[in-house]
């Protein structure tokens, strides 16, 4: 009866401010779009699967036993840092499935890039946003990189058309491009060589990048 009750709470929040979430992203990419084309082209928010919410119930379910004393897995602290993990990813999801599905009904774009978004963009997202607006599909942008990959896609309808607060991809680019080279003549495998590209890039800039896990503040 308590953890029901506590599901469906929780699903409620999700729905309440994902539907906020999704209903910003349609607007914003309405209103982007209707500065290069005009015609009846519109994005509708993004509405929740009945999947979507099955799933979203057993993730809540799955720990929720770490809120009863009597349990013996009994952790409310660490159970609230999941669940508000699990809030923030599924309210966020909405507006990035809005944009996502958007684009793939859209003809119109003409590239599409993936920009950071706040405190969980990693060394590796870092570097895909560095390529600015170079992908030529939704689906080639809008992959997840990792967990909690929160990178935001954006279509650009016009090269040299989209400009974005705080989103520089020629400088993010050159600072990629001087760690890279800063390798030099490295020996070992591409995958070695990435990561120690990942340690200079945070080494040169201590002020992008905080502890070992090299995330954007």
């Amino acid at each position: 009866m308590r953890r029901d009750a506590l599901i469906d709470l929780v699903q409620a929040i999700v729905h309440k401010y994902g539907l906020g979430d999704s209903q910003a992203a349609a607007e914003w990419y309405n209103t982007v779009r209707l500065r290069w084309f005009d015609d009846d082209f519109e994005v509708n928010p993004f509405e929740q699967d009945p999947n979507d919410d099955y799933r979203l119930r057993q993730a809540i379910r799955a720990k929720a036993n770490m809120l009863f004393p009597e349990d013996e897995a009994y952790d409310p602290e660490n159970y609230l840092r999941y669940l508000n993990g699990l809030v923030d990813r599924n309210v966020h999801a909405h507006g990035q499935l809005t944009v996502a599905r958007a684009v793939k009904r859209d003809h119109n774009g003409v590239r599409y890039g993936r920009v950071p978004n706040g405190g969980e963009t990693c060394q590796f997202c870092f570097m895909l946003c560095s390529r600015g607006f170079v992908y030529r599909s939704a689906d080639s942008a809008s992959f997840h990189a990792h967990a909690n990959d929160r990178c935001e896609i954006v279509p650009e309808f016009k090269r040299g058309g989209t400009a974005i607060e705080e989103y520089d991809p020629e400088a993010m680019a050159d600072m990629w491009a001087e760690a890279a080279n800063a390798t030099g003549d490295y020996e070992g495998d591409a995958q070695g060589k990435m990561q120690k590209t990942f340690a200079i890039l945070r080494a040169q800039h201590p002020e992008l990048f905080t502890g070992t896990d090299g995330r954007i503040h």
